[in-house]
């Protein structure tokens, strides 16, 4: 299925931001939709800001639907050391996907409303969606954040490539993109879970495809990984961003 800029962004939950920057220091800009999910206080995982007042997690990191001990910070970068006040926000509500089970885990998946929009800066800005229909051509150059086998702490983009699925039928499941790390060294353990796998759409537009799972650290042993599709549950989060 081919796409073109309005078929990446889905309807007008905001533009969406095409930035990203692959060689440089500024982290913010880098990666400006990433989100920490925070339970109490501690950080729990990453997030994906796709609207002004919307966050696309893991379900299995929201293990308690009760909003008042989640806090969801925008605006920085994991291991930047900064972080921006107007990011920082509390949550309204969380909503997990109907169909998600833990073990086996299937439609890990999560929707977190923001108790306030943010306002879209240089730092803040969501991430395209894809049409429901959309699947990633094999070949496709996609990116995930996080850090390279030096042991930098400054965030990275981690450049993978999307396999076929008879490239990695050992891994592959339902609602899931397989992919191979560019590198010799494929860094599983240096990703956050709940991050965005994201790929080009047309016009210079980037779309989150997947998310990074949980068990990405149990993938090390395979030059490839599997994330979390996201364009199959457009329309079970269209029905809350619309509403």
């Amino acid at each position: 299925m081919s796409m073109d800029a309005s078929s990446v962004l889905v309807r007008d939950y905001g533009t969406c931001s095409s930035e990203l920057v692959l060689h440089g220091s500024d982290a913010d800009t880098r990666w400006p939709w990433q989100a920490t999910v925070r339970e109490n206080g501690d950080p729990m995982c990453a997030g994906s800001l796709i609207s002004a007042g919307w966050v696309l997690c893991l379900a299995s990191c929201v293990t308690t639907s009760n909003p008042a001990v989640y806090s969801v910070q925008l605006g920085t970068q994991a291991g930047s050391g900064s972080s921006s006040p107007d990011g920082q926000r509390l949550v309204a509500r969380i909503i997990r996907h109907p169909a998600y089970a833990h073990s086996p885990s299937t439609h890990d998946i999560a929707l977190i409303q923001l108790a306030e929009p943010v306002p879209f800066t240089s730092s803040i800005q969501p991430i395209c969606l894809p049409e429901p229909l959309h699947l990633v051509p094999s070949g496709t150059t996609c990116w995930t954040a996080g850090s390279e086998p030096t042991g930098s702490a400054a965030p990275q983009a981690l450049e993978w490539t999307v396999a076929s699925a008879a490239s990695c039928s050992h891994l592959i499941k339902d609602l899931a993109t397989c992919a191979q790390y560019s590198l010799s060294i494929k860094p599983a353990h240096q990703m956050v879970a709940g991050g965005a796998f994201v790929c080009p759409g047309k016009n210079g537009l980037l779309y989150i495809e997947g998310i990074i799972p949980c068990m990405i650290k149990n993938q090390t042993t395979h030059p490839y990984a599997t994330f979390t599709m996201v364009a199959p549950f457009v329309p079970w989060m269209q029905s809350y961003l619309l509403t």
